[in-house]
């Protein structure tokens, strides 16, 4: 029976589209006459959890447990942020759990993916969606590209409560389909890509469980994240990893995984391989790579997408990435760090010209599509320019996206070319626009040369999505609003813009050499075998609390100008359906969805003496035994604590009255799905009376004679939230 490779790419990530690495795995070893399986488990897991059956599981776990909650004699301080999860939850629409299946079908058919109002909206009732799932298994939060939770990653304890049915929402579709695939497909190796830190807890977790089932299957890992984090941990830590693998794959893996699969089929002792770190169970011996390589990319074929299901993938048509290069041919950046190399960022490599067309040729005609984003590093400006001359020459109607720096290269004329080859959008990792920060970074650019290069650009009808971050180490609050200032200044020429906060990596020249950026001390949290929560303090605070409030109200203040949206949904940077709308509308098309927003401030909502009060019918009531303004009030007040108390997994911190709730019956009226409103003690009885027989003067007279002023504020404001209407 011939040796099955079966390459997995675990939750969470971007279900908009494919992620290319675990389809070039499987082009280089197909092209070697091996059998590969390939299994976009983080696709058909997320297709599993968005489905009508499981949100009503998940729908009646929250009222399960708010019953449990809502009963007991008081709330202990862990608890209060449970209640309020469980309590918003319950608020969901109805309609979202029934009709989930029609809101993913929105993002797959042009007409409504390009209506954006509807877009809008069932972008965020898949949102609701997830946090009906979230509150089922809080403190767990699941998000678009997101998957959190206090117990971070720190030790051997962290990775076995993912594996627990009542902690990881995963894990029925893990039992109920992915087992059974596999134990049908029956495979010798099975091999997880893991590109992202989301992806690590839902990889382990898949392989304690394929390991209980199936101990006899070799599991190995590879990717950017696990690279990293490899790399980073203590070597007499690495037997933690392998209570769940038995191999991991560093850097770049299509040469080390053919080896691997080549030593297994001929079942000798292992030998050390390249680029791979193996255990050896019979003997108890962890074997280090032979060598590290990088590949040379004309002996990679283009990626290979056959056996993921493109069309469920939410989208309206295949984006399919590609790389014609790989590593950064810059490699000088202070901050960067990536994977596929130690230290830096990995060697920069291009495939031939030629050969770069002739395998957007082929994905073109296998997949049925134009569309491609460039999934690379960085690419050379020489090389932006020499393929869109390439695919003018023999008239390719392709359209593409990539990643560049600024470059000179970039003049107003070769922009035109670029644009002219098909070029829809780059995206660019400007930073900062402070030319002292810049320096210190070692970008190689000044402030005036990125406006010149992005001007240059969007002249040509390309759209710009700029990259920047704040808090660089020594930057200062002037430093920072220059940067804020430099976006605002270039508005127009900038389609859509990100601003994060720097991260400390391993590898990076600010960890080998802290002291030259002004930081004092690298440490990391006690207990910490993985090193994924790189800490660390400066010689001296350059920021006040005014300046950091500043700051951020300068950033919101053009932020607000376009149309933001998370990844990966229309606003958000370097994804496809942002892709797809710069193509269809034009480079500016989040300005202007910005501005047809309806701003205008409508007049306040009174009601006259004579007018009838009458409730809403669609609106919903429930009584609650907590106050929820109380429990906010205490998780307001202790967010340390609370993060410890969950982080320790402690029923309760330090328990004292501060820290505790008591019971106050309180009725809560759902004003839009998921957002409650409570309701003070004398609005009951108030809210009663506007059963559309009695004037508001009637309804206030049997409450309080002569208290008009008082309580016409009360109902006015539940006029003001939509509970009230008039009657005509």
């Amino acid at each position: 029976m011939a040796f099955t490779t079966a390459l997995l790419y675990p939750p969470i990530a971007d279900f908009t589209q494919p992620h290319p690495a675990i389809p070039y795995l499987a082009s280089f070893l197909r092209a070697r006459g091996e059998k590969v399986l390939i299994k976009d488990i983080n696709l058909e897991a997320h297709d599993a959890m968005l489905s009508t059956p499981f949100l009503e599981t998940c729908y009646q776990m929250i009222e399960s447990k708010f019953e449990t909650l809502d009963n007991k004699p008081f709330l202990q301080f862990s608890e209060h942020a449970l209640y309020k999860a469980l309590l918003d939850a319950l608020g969901a629409d109805s309609s979202i759990i029934s009709n989930v299946d029609s809101i993913k079908k929105v993002f797959k058919e042009p007409d409504s993916f390009y209506d954006y109002d509807h877009y809008f909206q069932n972008v965020e009732k898949l949102k609701q969606a997830l946090q009906i799932i979230s509150s089922a298994y809080h403190p767990m939060i699941i998000e678009p590209c997101e998957y959190t939770t206090p117990y971070f990653l720190t030790s051997h304890a962290d990775i076995l409560e993912q594996c627990q049915v009542n902690i990881n929402p995963l894990i029925p579709y893990y039992q109920d389909q992915l087992l059974h695939w596999l134990e049908k497909e029956n495979p010798d190796l099975i091999g997880f890509s893991v590109t992202y830190p989301t992806q690590i807890l839902q990889m382990f977790a898949m392989a304690h469980l394929i390991r209980s089932h199936f101990p006899n299957i070799h599991l190995c890992a590879g990717g950017a994240f696990i690279s990293q984090m490899t790399l980073n941990m203590q070597k007499n830590k690495h037997r933690t990893l392998f209570q769940y693998l038995d191999s991991i794959i560093l850097y770049e893996g299509e040469s080390a995984l053919y080896h691997l699969i080549q030593q297994l089929k001929s079942r000798q002792q292992y030998q050390p391989i390249v680029n791979t770190i193996l255990y050896d169970r019979k003997s108890d011996q962890v074997h280090y790579p032979s060598k590290n390589i990088v590949e040379n990319l004309d002996h990679i074929p283009p990626p290979d997408y056959d056996g993921y299901p493109l069309n469920l993938y939410l989208s309206p048509k295949p984006v399919l990435p590609y790389a014609p290069t790989r590593g950064c041919y810059w490699n000088r950046c202070a901050f960067c760090h990536y994977g596929a190399t130690q230290k830096g960022t990995a060697r920069y490599r291009e495939k031939k010209l030629e050969q770069m067309i002739a395998d957007l040729d082929i994905l073109a005609e296998k997949y049925n599509t134009n569309h491609f984003a460039f999934s690379v590093d960085v690419m050379a400006p020489k090389t932006v320019l020499a393929i869109a001359k390439e695919l003018i020459k023999h008239n390719r109607k392709y359209l593409w996206s990539t990643d560049i720096k600024i470059d000179d290269l970039f003049t107003r004329q070769n922009c035109q070319i670029i644009k002219q080859g098909g070029c829809l959008s780059v995206a660019i990792g400007l930073e900062s626009a402070c030319q002292r920060i810049l320096e210190l970074m070692d970008k190689g650019i000044s402030p005036h040369q990125a406006q010149d290069c992005i001007h240059n650009l969007s002249s040509a009808g390309i759209s710009t999505q700029i990259m920047t971050f704040l808090n660089f180490p020594t930057e200062t609050a002037r430093e920072a609003m220059e940067t804020i200032q430099f976006i605002r200044l270039n508005m127009s020429d900038i389609s859509l813009f990100t601003m994060g906060d720097f991260v400390l990596h391993h590898g990076s020249k600010i960890f080998e050499n802290p002291e030259k950026y002004g930081i004092d001390r690298i440490y990391f949290p006690k207990n910490d075998d993985f090193k994924l929560l790189t800490q660390y303090t400066e010689k001296r605070h350059t920021k006040s609390e005014r300046d950091k409030e500043q700051i951020e109200s300068a950033y919101a203040d053009i932020a607000v100008q376009y149309a933001p949206q998370d990844f990966p949904f229309v606003g958000g940077v370097s994804n496809n359906h942002t892709l797809l709308y710069f193509e269809r509308f034009g480079k500016d098309i989040l300005k202007q969805l910005n501005s047809n927003t309806d701003d205008t401030i409508s007049e306040p909502k009174t009601f006259k003496r004579h007018d009838i009060p009458v409730m809403r019918p669609e609106i919903k009531a429930m009584a609650a035994n907590y106050c929820l303004s109380e429990i906010e009030d205490v998780i307001e007040r202790n967010p340390l604590n609370l993060e410890q108390s969950l982080h320790n997994r402690q029923i309760n911190c330090e328990l004292n009255e501060s820290t505790k709730t008591y019971p106050q019956k309180t009725m809560y009226l759902l004003i839009q799905s998921m957002n409650w409103l409570e309701t003070p003690q004398h609005a009951r009885f108030l809210l009663q009376m506007c059963n559309g027989k009695n004037t508001a003067e009637d309804i206030i007279n049997m409450i309080s004679p002569n208290a008009w002023d008082m309580l016409s504020t009360v109902l006015n404001s539940l006029y003001s939230y939509n509970v009230l209407d008039k009657k005509q």
